[in-house]
């Protein structure tokens, strides 16, 4: 029969051997050449596969020659205008190719244009028709004339959303499967930029 002392001793010997064996040459190689191999494979995994790249893809205006997340308004008697250009922006680190998707705005219309959707007044849609390289721009041919009532700016925004072959932009616009439709409360929206009043 083994005494207290006895199996304490052996415990105490097989400690001292693993501690041995964790800090001993070839479990340190081995440990840091295994975490050196995982980097490396994933470095490679991450540059050269799509398997953790998604694109990100927002809608911006272009105005006077620059890209803005804004529309900077302009004071005109009782109204504020604006002219400007959208243009889509890929914010992620995936390429998303000509054809991977649709996108979706809704603005107040007079007159119908190509990419008016029929018997939706005020949504315009179309198909990513170029490539949108990750922090770049793709412009649309879609120039809009603003003019709205000073009383009403707090309430407008230009609400929008993609959908493509890699999920919707945002992620919280759900398509109803029935009515096809998206609340606007679950849209991105290009928001107002008013004049500087000094």
């Amino acid at each position: 029969m083994v005494s207290g002392f006895e199996s304490l001793s052996r415990s105490m010997n097989f400690l001292v051997i693993i501690k041995a064996f964790l800090l001993g040459y070839d479990f340190q190689v081995s440990f840091w050449s295994g975490i050196a191999v995982s980097a490396i494979i994933g470095f490679i995994v991450y540059q050269y596969t799509d398997v953790f790249k998604r694109p990100n893809l927002n809608f911006v205006v272009k105005q006077n020659g620059f890209y803005r997340n804004t529309i900077l308004l302009v004071e005109e008697g009782e109204n504020y205008k604006a002219r400007f250009q959208f243009a889509i922006k890929n914010n992620g680190n995936k390429i998303i190719k000509a054809g991977e998707g649709y996108w979706h705005l809704f603005i107040e219309s007079s007159s119908s244009t190509r990419y008016s959707v029929p018997e939706e007044q005020n949504h315009s849609r179309d198909m990513i028709r170029g490539s949108v390289y990750p922090s770049s721009f793709l412009d649309i041919d879609l120039i809009y004339e603003l003019s709205i009532k000073k009383e009403d700016v707090t309430e407008k925004e230009i609400p929008y959303f993609f959908s493509t072959e890699y999920g919707q932009y945002p992620k919280t616009a759900k398509i109803d499967s029935k009515t096809g439709g998206v609340f606007y409360k679950n849209m991105n929206y290009i928001k107002f930029d008013l004049p500087k009043t000094e």
